[in-house]
């Protein structure tokens, strides 16, 4: 294995990168990270011992491997926290680098860790489990930098494709190797990570088009905008805010196409330039400059700006000398200037102008309302205009834009649109036959006719009398109906001017104004209404308690009323419950819940309280917890088979191929007759589980993965057979053997019967398998 010698980790890291700017420039060139504690992410660590299985080892400058006679096997944890690779990365390289020493040259295996752990609680007992095969492994001896490569390992975790959960290393128990911890005061000596690694580029882009019907959204039929220019800035905190000048610039295209190539995942702002944009232009497709989050190698391709052009409506307020409510300058009708024109949405001006001369034609009474979004509107020449001194004194209107001559015109405009003829046309008003306007019979009789008789003149003309107008005509004689209740007049002769006679209490007649409440001898008694606080007749106190007050409690009918209880009335209450305390052990009381009465009850395995004195791990594991023991020991297949709850993981790889572990458990209990990779498989399946249980390994690694590739040659189910001068079975059989042997505690590691690690549960038997064959021939 590669040994390097530095002064700190930080020169290496600047070494790689070094290195690294040197590659080929056909490929993108990578990034090199250092992590380490201290620096950028974290490189965690930790040591456990098999004879203090549930030991927590403090390790504040360093971890070891090995053996030792008072603390057994020593294993060192090594983990890593890579936040700083990005998610989509593709990783070149990843090296792991750690000081070591040791006095004894010999292999240290590495491998990888299934379940998370933690520094501060990690112990032999509770580390959910190890790959059982190590992926690499060094020779230890000496002091020196040690290198391991971790690039596939770190690739899987970038990627997602399996958890981050570290390595664990172990070697023989022959010798002991120290690593320097990531918490060593000198910075230099603390292991770390060194990965390089490539992320893809993206882009951002789309168009900038013409929103004909303003919605927001691009139709087939809608065209881009040529020549805008788009810049592109940084957005280093994703506020959705540029920061600094722009990254880029670009102008769209025939089509109204742009883009920006080869970025970096990050936040970045798209901004239009908009004094290149056509004039009259507003924007229908939200934000701009608009936010876009870029992930690594992402192509965002709706950036999109859409627009579309104001609308404008105008034309000219004219005399029509001619009445025929058509403008005709060139027979002398002329504009009118001074004129005021509002212009009201939704009931709202929203603006005004005064007419003049036209700056395209230079005729007056030109209007011009401009840069108005579609909608509808309403176009109003205002009163004050036809006033004395106003600009179209004594004028009606001939002509305005919806022919409702009322001085007002109600247009409808779609976006882009120039509606430059609502003109308003108007006439002299007296003298056309028509009283309209400020016209009346004083100003102008021939519209409107003579004035009719004026009472108060003195005059008692054609149209007045005495009931019309008294002041010119003398006063009318009284008359009932002539709406005045005269002295000689009254209710009962006449009602029309006097009003209805008041009703009279006792006449026999209930009349208008009369009820039971106000004249009772008319209209007779009123009913009894239950809620009035009198008990009258007809209530009582069932059907009117509110009056009559509740009826008395009956004991014998069934319903426990108020003032009935228990004692007094158990018919309708039902009998008193058990009192807790009175000595007696009643219905109802038992041990549990009135120990007063009926006394404390025996101790229950499985009650989840552990009675010191009564109950032990050893007779009531259930609740004392399972007894300890120094080693797991190996289990048989039968052992497996019936305590699923000892697995460490959910799943295995067999002869490069995953199973879950309901298919695991499967295979173990299928009988051993027939097909022969079914054997082989269940031995090494169980002695996979002994060695990531935490069993000594060493003697049985070898086989392990010989029988993997044996099962990677003839698939598990391919119906191998036991007989046969050249059945595989020849290879395999010594290797089902082996297994057989570690797995029943034959070998390097105890079986769980020597170790008593399941409070006596001792019927894993062994089982030899003895299939034909050709040796003896």
């Amino acid at each position: 294995m590669k040994q390097i010698t530095i002064a700190s980790s930080a020169a290496l890291a600047t070494l790689f990168i070094s290195a690294t700017s040197l590659a080929s420039t056909g490929a993108p060139t990578p990034t090199c990270t250092v992590i380490q504690r201290g620096a950028l992410g974290d490189v965690y660590n930790a040591e456990i011992w098999s004879l203090a299985p549930s030991y927590n080892v403090p390790t504040p400058y360093e971890v070891n491997t090995g053996y030792s006679s008072t603390v057994g096997e020593k294993r060192a944890l090594f983990g890593f926290e890579i936040g700083a690779i990005p998610a989509s990365s593709l990783v070149t390289s990843a090296k792991f680098y750690v000081l070591t020493y040791s006095s004894t040259a010999q292999a240290v295996r590495a491998h990888r860790v299934l379940a998370p752990w933690s520094e501060t609680t990690v112990t032999w007992n509770n580390l959910g489990g190890i790959e059982p095969t190590s992926f690499t492994s060094f020779e230890s001896g000496g002091s020196a930098w040690r290198e391991l490569d971790l690039t596939e390992l770190v690739q899987e975790w970038v990627s997602g494709v399996s958890p981050n959960h570290g390595i664990l290393l172990e070697e023989d128990p022959y010798g002991v190797t120290s690593y320097k911890g990531s918490a060593h005061e000198n910075l230099s000596y603390r292991p770390f990570l060194e990965v390089c690694y490539t992320t893809p580029k993206g882009s951002i882009g789309d168009k900038v088009w013409f929103d004909a019907n303003a919605d927001g959204i691009e139709d087939a039929s809608e065209l881009g905008i040529e020549g805008v220019v788009v810049d592109l800035f940084g957005d280093v905190n994703c506020d959705g805010s540029a920061d600094g000048g722009a990254l880029g610039t670009t102008a769209t295209g025939a089509t109204g196409a742009y883009r920006f190539g080869e970025l970096d995942a990050g936040c970045y702002v798209v901004s239009v330039d908009d004094a290149t944009l056509p004039l009259g232009h507003l924007l229908t497709t939200g934000a701009e400059p608009r936010a876009v989050s870029l992930g690594a190698g992402q192509n965002v391709t709706d950036a999109d700006f859409g627009y579309v052009t104001y609308s404008s409506i105008g034309d000219t307020v004219w005399l029509d000398s001619d009445a025929d409510g058509l403008y005709e300058p060139d027979t002398g009708e002329l504009g009118v200037n001074g004129v005021r024109v509002e212009l009201f949405q939704d009931g709202q001006m929203i603006d005004f102008t005064i007419t003049g001369a036209s700056p395209y034609s230079g005729q007056p009474g030109f209007y011009l309302f401009d840069t108005l979004p579609a909608g509808t509107y309403a176009v109003v020449v205002t009163p004050d205009n036809f006033m004395t001194s106003g600009p179209l004194a004594g004028q009606e209107p001939s002509a305005d834009p919806d022919g409702a001559l009322d001085n007002v015109g109600t247009v409808t405009l779609a976006w882009a649109q120039d509606l430059l003829d609502a003109d308003f046309g108007y006439q002299l008003s007296c003298g056309n036959g028509v009283c309209g306007g400020d016209e009346s019979c004083s100003t102008c009789a021939v519209d409107c006719g003579i004035c009719p008789p004026l009472c108060g003149n003195g005059a008692c003309e054609a149209g007045e009398d005495c009931g019309s107008c008294s002041a010119d005509c003398d006063v009318c004689a009284p008359a009932c109906g002539d709406g005045a209740c005269d002295a000689s007049e009254d209710c009962g002769s006449c009602s029309a001017d006097c009003g209805a006679c008041p009703p009279v209490c006792g006449n026999g007649t209930c009349e208008a104004g009369e009820d039971c409440g106000t004249c009772s001898d008319d209209c007779g008694a009123c009913p009894s209404v239950c809620g009035n606080n009198a008990c009258e007749n007809g209530e009582d106190c069932a059907n009117c308690a509110g009056d009559c007050g509740a009826c008395p409690a009956v004991c014998g009918n069934d319903s426990c009323e108020a003032g009935e209880n228990c004692l007094e009335c158990p018919s309708d209450c039902g009998i008193c419950p058990a009192v807790c305390g009175s000595g007696v052990c009643e219905v109802g009381e038992t041990c549990s819940s009135c120990a007063a009465d009926c006394g404390a009850c025996p101790p229950v395995c499985g009650d989840g309280v552990c009675k010191a004195g009564v109950e032990d791990c050893s007779s009531c594991a259930a609740d004392c917890g399972a007894c300890q023991c120094a080693f797991p020991g190996t289990g048989t297949p039968g052992y497996w088979k019936t305590h699923p709850g000892a697995w460490k993981v959910s799943r295995l790889t067999i002869g490069g191929k995953t199973y879950t572990k309901a298919q695991l458990l499967d295979i173990i209990s299928r009988p051993t007759r027939g097909d022969v990779t079914y054997i082989l498989a269940k031995h090494l399946i169980v002695a996979k589980l002994n060695v990531g249980l935490g069993n000594q390994s060493s003697c049985i690694e070898a086989t392990i993965a010989a029988a993997d590739q044996w099962l990677r040659r003839n698939r598990l189910g391919s119906n191998v057979r036991d007989s046969g001068c050249r059945s595989p079975w020849e290879t395999g059989e010594p290797l089902a053997e082996r297994l057989d042997a570690y797995n029943n505690g034959r070998l390097c590691a105890p079986s769980r019967d020597e170790v008593d690690c399941d409070g006596g549960d001792h019927h894993h038997g062994h089982h030899g398998h003895h299939g034909g064959s050709c040796r003896g021939r």
